[in-house]
Order: C-alpha cells, then sequence, then structure tokens
C-alpha cells in the first residue's frame, strides 16, 4: 500500500495537478487568519483543517461547498482525535499479547465504536463523489459523448 501511494499518489504529476487546489486552499486560510488579527488562534487545528480541505477538494473536484466542508472537517477532526488518542492509550496486551482477547481495559471496544463513524463520514463523501460522477456523465450521454468507460472499452 505504501509503494503504491507514492509511486501513484504523490508522483510528480498528480502533485502538479492538484497545485493549484492547494495553492487556493492555503490562500483561503492566509485569508481568514488575516482577518483574525488580534484574535487566538489554534494552529493545530487550523492545520488538520487545511490538509482536510485539500483532501476533500482533491477528492470532490473542488466543487463542494464552504459550509459542508467545515462540516465534514469538525467531524472528521473529532473522530481521529479520538482514534489518536485511543491508538496512544498504553495497552496491556501489547505487553502480555495473551491478554489481547479479553480486552482488558476495553481499548478496543472503544475503537470499535469510533471506527464506523469515521467510516460513514468516508462514505458520505465516496457517494457523493459518485453522484457527481453520474451526473455529469448523463450531461455527456445527452451532449452525444462518450464516457470514459465507454472510450476504455471500446
Amino acid at each position: 500500500m505504501r509503494k503504491l501511494f507514492v509511486r501513484q499518489m504523490l508522483s510528480n504529476n498528480n502533485l502538479q495537478a492538484s497545485y493549484v487546489l492547494r495553492k487556493e486552499e492555503v490562500a483561503k486560510v492566509v485569508r481568514d487568519v488575516s482577518k483574525k488579527i488580534g484574535k487566538p488562534i489554534e494552529i493545530g487545528e487550523l492545520v488538520f483543517l487545511t490538509e482536510l480541505n485539500v483532501i476533500l477538494s482533491l477528492l470532490w473536484g473542488g466543487t463542494i461547498d464552504a459550509e459542508t466542508r467545515d462540516k465534514l472537517g469538525a467531524q472528521f477532526r473529532d473522530k481521529v482525535s479520538k482514534l489518536v488518542d485511543l491508538l496512544g492509550k498504553p495497552n496491556v496486551s501489547d505487553y502480555f499479547p495473551i491478554l489481547a482477547k479479553f480486552d482488558v481495559q476495553g481499548i478496543e471496544k472503544e475503537m470499535r465504536a469510533v471506527v464506523p463513524g469515521v467510516e460513514e463520514i468516508l462514505d458520505s463523501v465516496i457517494d457523493e463523489r459518485m453522484k457527481m460522477i453520474a451526473a455529469e456523465g448523463e450531461k455527456r450521454v445527452l451532449k452525444g459523448e462518450r464516457t470514459f468507460w465507454e472510450f476504455f472499452w471500446s
């Protein structure tokens, strides 16, 4: 997975293709920060939301409205921070693997409760993107253009 991620997702072509989205997102953050001069800013949250907004813009093609993106960002940050807290907790099962099946501290139970929330957020992103792709395909069909898959399989 790591090799695939590095070769495909972090290739020069993909990074160059996403440059405009990343640049726009950073410009938005700079504007927002400049509006808050004299007020405290939580840098960790700002960086997290900026990264998440870039990723969501890449997934959605940059067409998601800011309100939805911010709402998803806040939900995702909450879930990810819970996951990170659980991953950072010392677990007796790590030192005594025989106790893993008993989940003595309840960490696995907590983890199983948080993961579906993360999956739900990601599923909503994927579903929305699939709807957009389907709508774009319908527009092309109405115009008489062939879709990618029609072109690919012909």
